[in-house]
C-alpha cells in the first residue's frame, strides 16, 4: 500500500471519529459520505431487527473503513496504534449496536432529569492519578501543572508534558506509589527512564532512585504496560501477584487485578522471563492461584488496545467485560442470578456513553438496569 493511500484511509478514519463524537461539520460529513458512496462494493450483513436506514448507513460506512484497514499489515505493540471504531466478531455482535446508538440522529424525546443525572454521574474515565509520597502526603496529579511536584532528599519529582519524572539520587531507599483509581489511567517515567502506562484501578510501587541497587524492582497491582530501558548490569523486575517478571530488553503488558483468577504477562517485543521461563514476542504467560504457568500465543494488538483508547473484546466473557466497564466508568456490578454464559467480540471505543452500552447489551438479550452508579444484571 502506498503512503498516500495509507494517509487517505487514516484521514477518513479521523472523520468517522468526528462523526461518532458528534463534532463533525456539515462539510466534513458530506466529504465522508462521498467517500463512502465510492466504496459500495463492500458486502455487509445487517441484522433485520436493527436495519433502520440511518443505522444501515453507519454500519456500512464503518464496515467499509474496517475492510480497508484490514488490508494493512498491523504492526505489533504501540507502533501498531490504530483507531478502528468497529470490529465485529461472529459470536456476539454487541459493538454494532453500541456504535449505532452513538451515531444515530437525535430524534428521541429530551432526557428526563433522572437520565441527565446518570449521564452526569457516570462518565468515561480520563487521564489522572494520585502520587503517594513516603512521608504520607498524597498529591492529586489530574490537573497539576508542569513543574516541581515535590522533593524527597536529593531527588526532585517533576511533572513534564503530563508525565512524572524523577531527577537526582537518593541517599537511602525511598518509595513512592502511583495509584489510578477507577475511571483513571496514567503515563509516567520511572527514575531510570522506563515508560509505564497504568490502566484504571491499578497501583505501582517503586523506588524514587535506582542508584546503588543491584536490581530495579517494582511492584504492580492491576494492569500496566512497560517499555523498559534495558541495563544488563541492573536487571529490571516486576513483581505482580505470583509472577516475577524479568526484562531482557523489553516491552510488555501485565494484568494482575486482585479480583481476577489469573495473572497474565504478554511480551510485545524483545525478550522476557516470567518465573524464569523465557517468552517470545506474541506469547502470554498466565498463572492461576496454584502458581502453574501456562504459555499461549495471543494477538498483542488486542492486549494493548486499552492504551489507544479501546476496549478489545477479543472473545471475552461477559464477566470480563463487566469488570472492564466497572473500572473505567467507576460503577458497581450486581448480579441477580447467574452470570450470562456468553462470549463477546469486537472493539469498543472507551469514550462511549455507559447508557449506549447498556442499551446495546439489552438489545442482544442481556438484561441490565442502570441504577445510580450500579449496573444490575438479571435473568
Amino acid at each position: 500500500m502506498s503512503q498516500h493511500q495509507h494517509q487517505n484511509i487514516r484521514y477518513y478514519q479521523k472523520l468517522a471519529g468526528l462523526l461518532f463524537d458528534g463534532t463533525i461539520t456539515p462539510e466534513q460529513r458530506a466529504e465522508l459520505e462521498n467517500w463512502y458512496n465510492s466504496n459500495q462494493d463492500v458486502d455487509i450483513e445487517i441484522p433485520a431487527s436493527i436495519a433502520a436506514s440511518e443505522q444501515a448507513h453507519a454500519d456500512k460506512l464503518m464496515a467499509a473503513i474496517q475492510r480497508k484497514i484490514s488490508k494493512e499489515k498491523k504492526p505489533k505493540g504501540l507502533g501498531g496504534r490504530f483507531y478502528l471504531l468497529l470490529s465485529i466478531a461472529a459470536i456476539f455482535t454487541v459493538v454494532a449496536g453500541v456504535f449505532w446508538h452513538l451515531n444515530k440522529e437525535n430524534t428521541a424525546a429530551p432526557p428526563s432529569k433522572a437520565q441527565m443525572a446518570v449521564k452526569k454521574d457516570i462518565v468515561p474515565g480520563h487521564t489522572g492519578a494520585k502520587l503517594l509520597l513516603s512521608n504520607g502526603m498524597t498529591i492529586i496529579l489530574d490537573s497539576l501543572k508542569d513543574g516541581l511536584v515535590s522533593q524527597q532528599g536529593g531527588v526532585k519529582i517533576l511533572k513534564e508534558n503530563g508525565q512524572l519524572k524523577y531527577v537526582g539520587k537518593a541517599d537511602q531507599p525511598v518509595y513512592n506509589d502511583v495509584v489510578t483509581e477507577k475511571g483513571r489511567q496514567w503515563q509516567m517515567l520511572l527514575p531510570d527512564g522506563t515508560e509505564v502506562w497504568l490502566n484504571a484501578g491499578s497501583k505501582l510501587h517503586f523506588p524514587i532512585s535506582f542508584d546503588g541497587q543491584k536490581q530495579r524492582i517494582v511492584e504492580l497491582y492491576g494492569e500496566a504496560y512497560f517499555k523498559v530501558v534495558h541495563n544488563a548490569a541492573q536487571p529490571f523486575k516486576v513483581i505482580a501477584g505470583n509472577q516475577v517478571i524479568e526484562d531482557i530488553g523489553t516491552a510488555f503488558n501485565v494484568t494482575a487485578y486482585q479480583e481476577d483468577l489469573n495473572v497474565r504477562t504478554t511480551l510485545i517485543e524483545g525478550a522476557l522471563k516470567v518465573n524464569k521461563i523465557l517468552l517470545k514476542p506474541g506469547q502470554q504467560a498466565s498463572t492461576g492461584v496454584d502458581g502453574n504457568l501456562k504459555l499461549e500465543s495471543v494477538n498483542t494488538s488486542n492486549i494493548t488496545a486499552w492504551i489507544s483508547g479501546q476496549f478489545s473484546l477479543d472473545n471475552v466473557s461477559f464477566d470480563q467485560l463487566m469488570k472492564q466497564l466497572s473500572r473505567w466508568y467507576d460503577v458497581d456490578i450486581q448480579y441477580e442470578g447467574k452470570v450470562p454464559d456468553i462470549k463477546i467480540g469486537g472493539m469498543l471505543d472507551k469514550r462511549s456513553d455507559i447508557e449506549d452500552i447498556v442499551k446495546s447489551l439489552n438489545e442482544y438479550g442481556v438484561h441490565i438496569a442502570l441504577k445510580t452508579k450500579t449496573l444490575i444484571v438479571s435473568p
